[in-house]
């Protein structure tokens, strides 16, 4: 995957030096992927991903599964001002 490769470092290391642990593996440029397309994601909707992915972790376990579109980031901001002018 090319955002596996842009996270790895230049520097020449073993693939099984152990402090060498994200990015070395299939899996791990998966999960960079998924965390960099949610970041990146955010960012286009013109919402600070810190935020974002801070307010979906404390909610997401209460929140019913078949609304999770309404934690999206083009969906986010809306629900959070909802949310604000209810409390």
């Amino acid at each position: 995957m090319r955002v596996e490769r842009t996270c790895r470092s230049s520097e020449p290391t073993s693939d099984l030096d152990p402090t060498r642990t994200s990015g070395r593996s299939d899996r791990g440029g998966e999960r960079a992927a998924v965390m960099y397309s949610l970041i990146v994601t955010a960012k286009m909707n013109d919402i600070d991903p810190q935020a974002w992915l801070a307010d979906v972790l404390a909610r997401i376990a209460e929140h019913p599964v078949q609304k999770l579109d309404e934690r999206l980031p083009w969906n986010w901001r809306q629900l959070n001002v909802r949310d604000r002018q209810a409390a």
